[in-house]
């Protein structure tokens, strides 16, 4: 069978009929449309071209004005103030037809299944990636919070879940979203250094879109701006971008598998 689809894909006629499915250049996609739903802040610009929540800016806008945001499940109360049992998300549509669903983490996503092998639940490999990343200074900062003492890895994880600390990272603010197929990229407004009596973080938020999860550690971008507060809230951004599944290659292998089936019964004959 080998041999016969070889020969079958070395025609140049059905090379040239592959080539409309697999081989469309990728294109960049218009957002037409953003809808929050749940509890949220936006953050315009305002004459100082520092973040304000009191811009009166729509979600749309805040999403095509560079350091504008939308925080998801945000609050003007403290930050552990997050829903943690209903998700605020933000819906962003696109002129391909293509829609994006960025959510808030709510206790039933971090204590859910993990995204990697060996851990049960998204709350323990979380933390270990964090704990154990030589750039988010979140290891020295959790023992700092515990009065200096060189205490583990389990007893630090022990501590951040039994006073739910995860509510801290669950309300991203989402800066801006762009698109170009196979390939989405967004930022997450955050901080470019937070530090406090403890020490200093470099961490994102966590913030799902669709089915999928994501996060960073390290140095942020420098934004230019900020919302004023002692931590510089808004000074940092953080960039994702993540190959999405193109429709067209699955229709690829369909046809495919269509013509292997076809050479097949063809050859029998």
């Amino acid at each position: 069978m080998a041999r016969l689809l070889n020969k079958f894909l070395a025609s140049a006629s059905v090379v040239a009929g592959l080539s409309g499915v697999f081989g469309a250049p990728a294109m960049a996609a218009t957002m037409t449309k953003a809808t929050v739903n749940g509890a949220h802040l936006i953050y315009g610009i305002n004459e100082d071209g520092n973040t304000d929540h009191e811009t009166g800016i729509s979600a749309f806008d805040a999403l095509n004005t560079h350091g504008a945001n939308v925080e998801l499940s945000g609050t003007r109360d403290h930050n552990k103030a997050v829903d943690m049992s209903n998700a605020t998300t933000l819906t962003t549509e696109f002129d391909d037809d293509s829609t994006l669903v960025f959510s808030s983490l709510t206790k039933d996503i971090w204590l859910g299944t993990a995204t990697k092998k060996g851990y049960d639940n998204f709350a323990q490999q979380w933390f270990d990636e964090a704990w154990n990343s030589e750039e988010s200074g979140f290891q020295n900062y959790i023992k700092q919070i515990s009065g200096g003492f060189n205490i583990g890895q389990e007893m630090a994880f022990e501590a951040f879940m039994e006073q739910e600390w995860f509510a801290r990272f669950s309300d991203p603010n989402v800066e801006s979203v762009t698109k170009n197929d196979p390939y989405v990229s967004f930022d997450l407004s955050g901080h470019l250094n937070y530090a406090d009596e403890y020490g200093s973080l470099k961490m994102s938020e966590v913030v799902m879109v669709n089915d999928q999860i994501f996060y960073a550690f390290g140095d942020a971008i420098d934004s230019g701006v900020n919302n004023g507060d002692q931590q510089s809230s808004h000074s940092g951004i953080y960039t994702f971008t993540y190959k999405i599944p193109e429709p067209s290659a699955v229709l690829g292998l369909m046809a495919i598998g269509g013509m292997i089936a076809a050479t097949k019964r063809r050859a029998k004959k």
